[in-house]
């Protein structure tokens, strides 16, 4: 829930930015730019946000490009843990403060190209079109919500979901099904999809 203090929060830091910035984080891409587009959508202040931010760099992603190794030696790609074995220090971080920093020597000792960093960027749009279509997802996932796990599994579901698929599209009828086993309940909803996908592509979708 937004508040007044907030909103004003969210207005010094954007008066803080420099014009054209780049943000940069680690899974950025996935957790930081989602959290803060949608808490300056709450606050009714995106707009003045894009004026200064022009997108975001992933330091997840990067540290997975140039530390490969790190992979196949089953070693984690945790900020806490990177900045350990990299920049050899300890910091909390749970201290935002000293997660910035931290993440800021480790940029700085991995010497990481300027290449290597628009790689690894995304814009500001970007992040907004996914938040789009995680909605878009789960109200259609919610659509599913009283269909029983006999049916179709719930990793099935989110899979529909993504698809652009609603409750509506399937042929499907509860009473039709009463008594039927588990298995045959799943074989005819699934082919009810399978019947409804082939339409699609034959039709240029």
């Amino acid at each position: 829930m937004q508040t007044d203090e907030e909103g004003e929060i969210f207005k010094h830091f954007i008066s803080w930015l420099p014009k054209k910035c780049i943000l940069i984080g680690h899974n950025s891409k996935i957790f930081d730019s989602r959290i803060l587009i949608k808490a300056l959508q709450n606050n009714n202040i995106i707009k003045d946000f894009e004026l200064k931010c022009g997108g975001f760099i992933d330091t997840l992603s990067l540290t997975k490009e140039l530390l490969p190794d790190r992979k196949t030696n089953k070693q984690s790609y945790n900020q806490e843990l990177l900045v350990k074995d990299i920049v050899g220090i300890n910091y909390d971080a749970h201290n935002a403060t000293g997660d910035v920093q931290s993440l800021q020597q480790l940029i700085n000792t991995l010497k990481v190209s300027p290449r290597v960093l628009e790689k690894h960027s995304f814009y500001f749009q970007y992040t907004v079109s996914m938040i789009i279509k995680l909605q878009l997802t789960k109200s259609r996932l919610d659509t599913f919500i009283n269909m029983p796990s006999t049916v179709c599994s719930k990793s099935m579901l989110n899979k529909i979901a993504r698809s652009g698929l609603r409750l509506k599209n399937a042929n499907y009828s509860p009473n039709s099904l009463t008594g039927n086993p588990g298995y045959k309940r799943r074989r005819y909803f699934t082919t009810q999809f399978y019947c409804y996908f082939r339409l699609l592509n034959n039709n240029g979708f």
